[in-house]
């Protein structure tokens, strides 16, 4: 059995496997207000495009310019915001790994402690430390957060509606 993360395409790069009935993908998801809150305070937002394969296309069109060598930013959660764009596409991220023909852990961020048990039984890994989850959106004022629901309200509303664990075979 072999195990992916959703940060990779399900055609790896490096060897053109594409995700099989063989494989079993560990998918972690977060409510997207967490999500922008934590990249935004990093420095992350306009790079993470990239990484969670959002709509880089049009956040090539914005021109937005890459600050150090890292690629970090120095935008803010309102410099995203006043975009008005979904760049990121969580919802159908979501949906793209969901529909993979293997197997699949479905992770909520909030239910990742409860997982563990689930990591070992059903996926027979072991894991060798405690989770932490740290609390969230600490750093967003209420009208950024606000903003953000406004944007995200239809993926929030079936975000919330969805199970912390779910294994799809």
């Amino acid at each position: 059995m072999r195990y992916r993360g959703q940060f990779a395409d399900p055609v790896n790069p490096h060897t053109k496997d594409k995700l099989d009935e063989q494989d079993t993908l560990v998918y972690l998801y977060a409510n997207p207000v967490d999500v922008l809150s934590s990249f935004a305070r990093r420095g992350y937002l306009y790079p993470s495009v990239y990484q969670l394969q959002g709509d880089v296309k049009t956040l090539k069109s914005l021109d937005i310019p890459l600050t150090n060598v890292n690629g970090f930013d120095d935008l803010t959660i309102d410099d995203y915001l006043d975009n008005g764009l979904d760049l990121y596409k969580f919802k159908e991220h979501y949906e793209y790994f969901k529909a993979q023909p293997c197997s699949k852990l479905l992770v909520k961020y909030e239910g990742l402690k409860d997982a563990l048990p689930v990591f070992e039984r059903q996926l027979g890994l072991r894991a060798y430390r405690e989770v932490k989850l740290r609390p969230r959106h600490e750093s967003l004022n209420s009208e950024q957060k606000e903003r953000i629901e406004e944007l995200y309200k239809d993926w929030i509303k079936e975000y919330n509606e969805l199970e912390n664990i779910k294994f799809i075979k």
